[in-house]
């Protein structure tokens, strides 16, 4: 399963919000939804809240980008990573989604670390 991510005109939206991911090394893949407007992801693709999040440098692709979730959560429940996806239009123009300083307070898109 990929994380599709779909752009028509500067609206974004990603599905699904929360990606889980069982215990262990598995790669993530982000990829464009079939009926989006054309896009690249930028250099970096995504970046994540948290500095410590498991996760290899994402790399572009052109309209995917990829990386290697190494889950190793031992907690009780699921930890969720945020993230921010880096876009380029078919004009140019870079789009960050969500915003980085959200006046609206949008839900993050999330990688979930499933305990073992």
């Amino acid at each position: 399963m990929h994380i599709k991510v779909k752009l028509k005109g500067s609206s974004v939206t990603i599905d699904p919000m929360v990606f889980s991911v069982k215990h262990g090394n598995h790669p993530i893949k982000w990829k464009m939804k079939d009926d989006s407007d054309q896009f690249d992801f930028d250099n970096p693709p995504v970046t994540f809240d948290n500095a410590n999040a498991p996760m290899s440098t994402p790399t572009p692709h052109g309209s995917s980008a990829d990386s290697n979730d190494s889950n190793q959560n031992s907690s009780a429940n699921g930890v969720d990573y945020t993230y921010h996806v880096h876009l380029i239009d078919p004009s140019g123009g870079k789009i960050t989604y969500p915003p980085l300083h959200d006046p609206c307070d949008t839900a993050d898109p999330a990688i979930r670390n499933e305990p073992k």
